[in-house]
């Protein structure tokens, strides 16, 4: 009985943090995933990340609407990265130039510089853009003798769909 109540009190805590606590507990460890750990600081990381490339203010609402989707990524992150690992894909040596390029409107010094500003960690948001290629590559490697296009069927489904 105790311990479903301490697992409660946690799980309470762990979708109840604000912003303020976040900055306090800078490197406290929040979720152990297998060897890999999502500390207060990549949430908070995170958080801000996605309220920069979505053009919303940083405010305590938008921190507060973010909070659970940011911890849900960085769980199935964390689990993308235990499996590229377990298939031996190499995530330091990919290349997500074009990807930064696109989402900072063609300046990623820019970007960079804007991320720095608001005390947001660019390297870790690369790495994040690293282990999601890794992933769609892994998930194309695997699934790719599998799936099998028709662009005939493809073709009469688009006739179908206009008329």
């Amino acid at each position: 009985m105790l311990k479903k109540y301490f697992f409660f009190l946690f799980v309470l805590i762990l979708f109840d943090l604000n912003f303020h606590f976040l900055k306090a507990l800078k490197n406290e460890i929040i979720v152990k995933i297998d060897d890999n750990i999502i500390t207060a600081y990549e949430i908070k990381n995170k958080i801000k990340t996605s309220l920069i490339l979505s053009n919303q203010d940083i405010n305590q609402i938008n921190i507060d609407k973010n909070k659970r989707r940011a911890l849900s990524y960085l769980i199935d992150l964390k689990l993308k990265k235990n499996e590229l690992t377990k298939y031996k894909v190499e995530i330091e040596s990919l290349n997500v130039n074009s990807q930064l390029l696109s989402l900072s409107s063609n300046n990623v010094n820019e970007l960079e510089k804007k991320f720095k500003k608001l005390g947001i960690n660019f390297e870790l948001f690369v790495n994040e853009l690293k282990i999601e290629t890794a992933w769609k590559q892994l998930m194309y490697n695997i699934y790719k003798e599998k799936v099998k296009i028709n662009q005939e069927e493809i073709n009469k489904e688009v006739l179908n769909y206009i008329q």
